[in-house]
């Protein structure tokens, strides 16, 4: 007995013992009693595919009704195992049309890197679960998701790339020591985010990297060395270079004070309070 056949006699308004009989009837309340407790803890999948038509990356995405989307390692013998196609476009993902069912994404240990363009515009995004095999963030891979609110992301990441988590929802953002590069754009108007730590191993943030984050008041940088910092990098006014507002606290080691300071007003130097961690 196939469970839409149970299902059928379970919600049906006849009585079992008029439904079914003898040994038919001895089967249904075995069945019934097997599948009573089955579908705890599972979820329904309703969709499922490669990375792309020739895929030589052995991963499997999933898609459950509860808006879950897992990425999986299927195929362990795929010339590219764990390395993720990037994608021209947000269309010419293969989940494409089921952008506005994922609410939560996790990612299997054994990826090494989020393609481009993977969830862009999954505006009903509110979590994701990263691994720290994950070398790189592609670009654009989680922009324009308005309700993503926080983002762990592993120390094995070494860069952060071109508009990465562009106009999300993120509050705060703890930048790993891993990290040496934040590429142009990849928190620009991010308008809820409040806080940035930056680790100690950030070298550069790229132009307009947090350009437009018009809330974010609180900077730590942990690195002695100030990084170097693009054009607007930082602040919401595009003709004045990182104007930051004047009541934003850049906080940096004590030994590092005076070289922030030193760097001018078109860089850290245009914070007005610069304090020691």
């Amino acid at each position: 007995m196939n469970k839409n056949e149970l299902k059928n006699l379970i919600t049906s308004n006849v009585p079992l013992n008029q439904r079914v009989s003898g040994g038919g009837l001895q089967t249904a309340l075995k069945a019934m009693g097997e599948n009573l407790f089955c579908s705890c803890g599972e979820k329904e999948e309703v969709a499922r595919g490669n990375f792309g038509t020739n895929p030589t990356d052995g991963l499997l995405w999933q898609l459950f009704e509860d808006g879950e989307f897992r990425v999986t390692l299927a195929d362990s013998n795929a010339t590219g195992f764990g390395t993720w196609n990037s994608y021209i476009n947000s269309f010419s993902c293969p989940w494409n049309s089921h952008r506005s069912s994922i609410t939560s994404i996790v990612i299997e240990h054994g990826v090494r890197n989020v393609g481009q363009y993977a969830f862009r515009d999954c505006v009903n995004l509110t979590s994701v679960a990263i691994p720290n095999s994950v070398t790189s963030l592609g670009e654009r891979a989680f922009g324009w998701c308005p309700n993503l609110t926080s983002i762990i992301i592993p120390d094995s990441v070494t860069s952060i790339s071109h508009t990465v988590f562009k106009a999300t929802g993120l509050i705060s953002v703890t930048i790993p020591n891993s990290v040496t590069f934040i590429g142009q754009f990849a928190f620009e108007d991010c308008r809820s985010l409040t806080s940035v730590i930056f680790g100690s191993s950030v070298s550069s943030i790229g132009n307009q990297g947090f350009y437009g984050c018009s809330s974010l008041m609180d900077i730590t940088s942990l690195r002695t060395t100030p990084p170097s910092l693009g054009g607007i990098a930082l602040g919401t006014t595009v003709n004045v270079p990182n104007n930051v507002p004047r009541e934003a606290i850049l906080r940096v080691p004590a030994s590092a004070i005076t070289a922030y300071r030193n760097t001018g007003v078109d860089s850290w130097g245009r914070f007005y309070n610069i304090v020691a961690i």
